[in-house]
């Protein structure tokens, strides 16, 4: 690991352009002012929950071929997903039917989170997604690389404020994007598979069988 820092935090400097770019970008459609745009709640000189994960799943036997994981919905605010293997499935809201993501070399799949949902009064919808085998097949070995973006640790995760932004009710109780991540993570190892039941971990308030 002590030999590869550089790299690791080249690629974070890299990941930190990216997404700040991406908030910029999404800021500035949606006219929001300083303060309120979203690169001013993800600082990177300021704590916050982010992650850099290397994810590998196992080569299923034959007879327990199926999805690995549970559907779920990512809880920060950008994630940044490398893979060359097939495999990430999305289900948009309304849709019925699982989908595939094409995998394609020298790209990466970018997927909006939990939090810029609630930051966004769900103008912008998390996508529920799982790792799943290609249509008659088991699990094969499958490596991905994901940047888990999250808001600086002390952000209240509620909705900006802006011309395109919804209003909505804001009697609800409002979490900071560390609480956020704690909240979630509790839900992450709790029991999901039970009495036979299948299970989504949406990450919001609760986990919601299927």
């Amino acid at each position: 690991m002590d030999e590869n820092m550089p790299l690791l935090r080249e690629f974070l400097n890299k990941m930190l352009l990216v997404t700040s770019t991406i908030h910029a970008s999404l800021s500035r459609a949606l006219k929001l002012e300083v303060g309120q745009r979203f690169e001013d709640f993800h600082r990177p000189d300021q704590p916050s929950p982010c992650l850099l994960r290397l994810l590998k799943y196992h080569p299923q036997p034959i007879d327990e071929r199926g999805p690995p994981q549970a559907p779920h919905i990512d809880l920060g605010s950008l994630t940044i997903l490398f893979t060359k293997q097939p495999g990430l499935q999305v289900l948009p809201k309304g849709v019925q039917e699982w989908s595939f993501v094409e995998s394609k070399s020298g790209h990466a799949i970018v997927n909006i989170g939990d939090s810029m949902s609630v930051m966004t009064n769900g103008l912008f919808q998390s996508c529920l997604h799982r790792v799943s085998p290609l249509p008659d097949q088991c699990m094969q070995t499958r490596y991905s690389m994901a940047y888990l973006q999250r808001a600086e640790a002390r952000t209240p995760l509620t909705g900006v404020e802006g011309p395109d932004i919804p209003v909505i009710d804001k009697s609800n109780e409002v979490l900071t994007s560390g609480e956020w991540v704690n909240r979630k993570f509790g839900m992450l190892r709790a029991e999901t598979h039970v009495n036979d039941e299948e299970w989504i971990l949406t990450g919001r308030t609760s986990s919601l069988p299927a």
